[in-house]
C-alpha cells in the first residue's frame, strides 16, 4: 500500500491517538471489516516527521479489569536510542474508550477554536481507519460540538489506499461521507488523497499532494506554516493511523509512499 506522509514543513500542531472500544462493543478491526482480506494496494497518508514538544500527546484507553493483574514489566530500552521515534509530550490515561473520546473531543474543540481566532483557519488532518471512526461519529452527532468551526477548517487525509476513487475501501471516501457531507465544511476545503488513475504513478500522486500542502500552508506566517492538529488513531494491533512500527521518517519529504 502507498501512503503519503506530511514531514518537516507540515509537522507540528497537536497529535492525538485514540483506541478502539473493548470487546463489549463491536470490533471493527481491519480483518473483520466487510469480510474482506487486507488490501495489497499501495497507500497514501499524512504523518509528521516530528512532534511539537509543547503540544504533542497521546490519549490511551485502559480496560478497568486490567487493574486486577500485576503490571507487566517493561522491556529494556534498545541499545540504539536513535532507532526509536522521538515522541515528546505526555500520556493521558482514561478508564474507558468513552472517557478517552470525551477528553480528546474537548481538547480538539478548544484547539480548533483557538486556531481560528489566531490564524483565521484550522488545518486538520485525520485518519479514517476503523480504530478512529467512533470518535469521528461522536464529533458529528454530539450536540456539544454542533458549532465546531467547520466553515473555517481545511481537512486533510492522513493516509489512504491508492485505489480508484469509487472504491469503498478509500478512507477519503469515508471522511467525505462521515464529515464533509454532514457538516458545513466547503467541499473546496476538503483535500482527499489522489486516487489511482489520476496520476501516472503513485509517486506522482504523492508529490502532487505534497505540493498542495505546501501551497495551502505557505500562506501562513513563517513558523506557523504547519498542520494544527493531526488525529492518529491506534488499532488493537498497535498500528498508528495504518502505519506499523514507524510514525514518521523525520526527513524533508512531506509525502511518503509505502507498499505493504
Amino acid at each position: 500500500m502507498v501512503r503519503s506522509v506530511a514531514g518537516s514543513e507540515a509537522r507540528g500542531g497537536r497529535r492525538r491517538t485514540g483506541s478502539e472500544p473493548p470487546n463489549h462493543t463491536r470490533d471493527r478491526g481491519p480483518t473483520q471489516s466487510s469480510g474482506r482480506a487486507p488490501s495489497p494496494e499501495p497507500r497514501c497518508g499524512i504523518s509528521g516527521g516530528q512532534f511539537d514538544p509543547a503540544t504533542a500527546g497521546f490519549s490511551v484507553a485502559t480496560r478497568p479489569e486490567s487493574r486486577m493483574h500485576d503490571p507487566i514489566p517493561l522491556a529494556p530500552d534498545p541499545r540504539d536510542p536513535g532507532s526509536r521515534p522521538r515522541l515528546p509530550g505526555g500520556v493521558v490515561v482514561r478508564d474507558s474508550p468513552d472517557e478517552v473520546i470525551d477528553a480528546m473531543l474537548a481538547d480538539f474543540y478548544l484547539h480548533a477554536s483557538s486556531c481560528v481566532r489566531t490564524f483565521g483557519d484550522f488545518q486538520l488532518a485525520i485518519s479514517a481507519t476503523p480504530a478512529g471512526e467512533q470518535m469521528l461519529r461522536r464529533l458529528m452527532y454530539d450536540l456539544s460540538y454542533r458549532d465546531f468551526p467547520w466553515a473555517r477548517t481545511r481537512l486533510w487525509v492522513v493516509d489512504d489506499l491508492f485505489v480508484a476513487r469509487e472504491d469503498e475501501r478509500r478512507r477519503s471516501r469515508t471522511i467525505l461521507e462521515t464529515i464533509v457531507s454532514q457538516s458545513d465544511l466547503p467541499p473546496s476545503q476538503f483535500h482527499p488523497m489522489p486516487a489511482a488513475g489520476e496520476h501516472e504513478s503513485v509517486v506522482d500522486a504523492a508529490n502532487a499532494y505534497a505540493g498542495t500542502l505546501r501551497e495551502v500552508l505557505g500562506w501562513r506566517e513563517k513558523g506557523h506554516d504547519r498542520l494544527d492538529y493531526v488525529y492518529l488513531p491506534m488499532s488493537r494491533g498497535g498500528s498508528l493511523a495504518g502505519w506499523r512500527g514507524v510514525v514518521g521518517n523525520g526527513g524533508e519529504r512531506l509525502v511518503e509512499c509505502h507498499q505493504d
